[in-house]
């Protein structure tokens, strides 16, 4: 800032600048002196120098997803206010980004943005917010906080979906089970007969719990997440259907551990009995949960199978597709 101070005042063109550089100077040499008499101070102020050879403070975002944007138009630079590429902050940015990377960094970005900064009143001005893409930068800001968009979403495993099969993402806990205590995203594939009542594979489902912080799963954490599931569940299409209360039944949850599967870390069984509030009457789900390894720090993969019909039908043959074609892809 000092150096582009000094220079600003003796090429003298843009008011703005020159103004702005007199002021620096004025508070930097009332504060800290001249920089030719107080290297080392205007060193040790300074948050990053790109001549200086020798790792700065840009080592303290080694770890950390980094985004610089700048306005690159040279050329109106250059018109405008007498500014070549030295002139501007894009050396130093480009510099810092470079460090990042070489020091391992994969998140550090440097954005030569495409579009031109544009004040409020419609004037030019390099600095201003506008040079942000805005849509961009908040799905950028979502996959680094790890924020669950299911518009934006990139699983970072691979599920099969069967033909015919829906699909359907969304964050745990959902809304109709805030109580749940696993956190995460549900990616599920519905049976092509899944809504149908008249079909073999009604209310067929296999889902996948992608859980993050890693809690441990047994059949007392699973059978508690799943009653508040689909007691939640039942309870808002009750709600939402009018379904009179003379026809609800309470929702009760069974899970018990089983012999472990091939390529499942631990294996779980159970029963749901609940209100199928599609035809307004009882009904008992098979389930069968089978707990992933990926490998992954602070994730657990849990997939459920889950369906009216007994273990030995046919259905459960596609569900089991879906269950073995997991695997991790990060």
């Amino acid at each position: 800032m000092r150096r582009w101070s000094e220079s600003q005042i003796k090429k003298n063109y843009w008011p703005g600048a020159v103004g702005d550089a007199k002021f620096y100077i004025e508070t930097m040499t009332k504060e800290h002196g001249t920089i030719y008499d107080n290297v080392e101070r205007y060193k040790q102020l300074t948050p990053f120098r790109k001549d200086a050879d020798i790792p700065g403070n840009e080592q303290f975002l080694k770890g950390v997803a980094v985004r610089l944007y700048y306005d690159a138009d040279i050329e109106w630079h250059l018109a405008n206010r007498r500014n070549s590429l030295f002139d501007t902050k894009l050396p130093d940015g480009s510099e810092m980004i470079n460090r990042l990377l070489l020091a391992g960094n994969v998140g550090a970005e440097f954005i030569a943005s495409k579009k031109q900064g544009i004040k409020n009143d419609g004037s030019r001005n390099p600095s201003t917010i506008s040079i942000v893409d805005e849509v961009d930068c908040i799905q950028w800001i979502k996959r680094n906080l790890d924020i669950f968009d299911a518009h934006t979403w990139i699983p970072p495993y691979a599920l099969t979906t069967p033909e015919g099969w829906g699909t359907e993402r969304f964050a745990l806990s959902p809304d109709f089970a805030p109580a749940m205590t696993y956190k995460g995203v549900e990616d599920i594939r519905f049976a092509p007969g899944w809504s149908d009542s008249t079909k073999q594979d009604y209310w067929s489902s296999a889902y996948l719990w992608w859980l993050e912080g890693a809690p441990q799963i047994n059949a007392a954490g699973l059978q508690r997440n799943l009653q508040l599931y689909y007691s939640g569940l039942v309870n808002r299409n009750v709600i939402g259907s009018n379904i009179p209360k003379d026809k609800v039944v309470p929702t009760e949850v069974a899970v018990r551990k089983i012999k472990t599967a091939s390529r499942d870390l631990q294996t779980f069984a159970g029963s749901i009995h609940m209100l199928d509030y599609m035809t307004q009457r009882p009904m008992l789900l098979n389930t069968v949960i089978h707990v992933k390894d990926c490998n992954t720090e602070n994730r657990v993969a849990v997939l459920i199978e889950l369906s009216p019909k007994p273990l030995k039908h046919n259905v459960w043959e596609q569900m089991d597709i879906i269950a073995n074609s997991f695997s991790c892809t990060k």
